[in-house]
């Protein structure tokens, strides 16, 4: 008896390389998830301390860029989940 469940293929001869894919998976997207992280994380300091002040345009220009980069990265993080 199955007990409902469907065979997707009659061997398992490739469920070793999926394994594989998907570990290698999960890695970038750690990786990804804690380059996003420190970005964040470096950027908002930067970003209060800017507003605080009023005047350190340079401030808020590297949190601006450091945010958009944190972005960039979690946007190519979906962009490889739906590959």
């Amino acid at each position: 008896d199955s007990a409902g469940l469907v065979q997707l293929a009659p061997s398992l001869a490739g469920l070793d390389s999926i394994v594989r894919r998907g570990l290698v998976l999960r890695q970038k997207l750690t990786q990804n998830r804690i380059a996003a992280l420190v970005l964040t994380l470096a950027a908002v300091p930067l970003l209060v301390s800017g507003f605080a002040n009023g005047n350190s345009t340079t401030t808020l220009v590297y949190g601006s860029v450091l945010i958009s980069l944190s972005v960039a990265i979690a946007a190519l993080q979906t962009r490889s989940l739906k590959r």
